[in-house]
């Protein structure tokens, strides 16, 4: 989903989750698939702060 270009918000939303315990899958699912992990952890990052930049 994250590679689909949806946002951290609307995987939790998607999924049920929180965005918290969104992010921590993504990072973990990331890191078991090292041929992508740098590509979703770039985006889970830009994800994050998007995140944060609207919650301000």
């Amino acid at each position: 989903m994250l590679n689909a270009d949806l946002s951290l918000r609307q995987i939790a939303v998607l999924m049920g989750w929180s965005v918290r315990y969104s992010a921590q899958v993504i990072e973990h699912y990331a890191q078991v698939s090292p041929d992508e992990s740098d590509a979703v952890l770039r985006k889970l990052n830009r994800a994050k702060s998007l995140s944060q930049d609207t919650k301000m």
